[in-house]
């Protein structure tokens, strides 16, 4: 393998550990950007379950 293929496979496979421990890291235009992967889909199945429950509610209550 040439070293840019090493650097590439190392990449992919830091990027990964970082989605599987919760954490993630992106970088665009030299600006850094950390966001918590777990605590963005909880918030989405939080809200989700908020809007399920009002639909339910809302049409079962007279």
């Amino acid at each position: 393998m040439q070293s840019k293929q090493i650097d590439e496979v190392f990449a992919r496979h830091r990027m990964e550990a970082h989605i599987s421990s919760g954490e993630m890291h992106t970088v665009q235009n030299e600006k850094r950007t950390s966001f918590n992967v777990l605590g963005k889909l909880v918030g989405g199945l939080e809200q989700a379950l908020k809007r399920d429950l009002q639909k339910v509610l809302g049409s079962t209550q007279i």
